[in-house]
C-alpha cells in the first residue's frame, strides 16, 4: 500500500544520518540506523528524532545478551566439549 502523500503525511527515510528515497534493495548493517517516519513533521524534526536515537550498536553487538540462545558470551572449553559431544 503507498501511503506517502496521503492526508497531508509522508514516509521518510533516514538511514544513517541521510535522507534515503527508499530503503528497499538496500542492505542494513547491523550498526546503521534507519528511522522510518511517516507523518507531517518537517525534516528540521524527523532530523532531531533521528538524532535521539541512540548510536549504541557495535557496543551491544558484543555484549552478553542473556534473551539470546547463545548471546555473545564465549563458550568456556567445558561447553565447547559438551557441544561436541551432545547428541541432537
Amino acid at each position: 500500500v503507498f501511503v506517502d502523500g496521503q492526508n497531508g503525511k509522508h514516509l521518510t527515510f533516514i538511514l544513517n544520518g541521510q535522507k534515503v528515497d527508499t530503503v528497499s534493495n538496500r542492505i542494513i548493517g547491523n550498526t546503521d540506523v534507519l528511522l522510518v517516519s511517516y507523518g507531517d513533521e518537517i525534516l528540521p524534526t524527523i532530523m532531531e528524532q533521528y538524532n535521539n536515537i541512540p548510536k549504541d550498536a557495535a557496543t551491544v553487538n558484543t555484549q552478553f545478551d542473556p534473551a539470546s540462545c547463545s548471546g555473545t558470551k564465549p563458550m568456556g572449553f567445558k561447553e565447547r566439549l559438551k557441544a561436541v559431544f551432545t547428541v541432537k
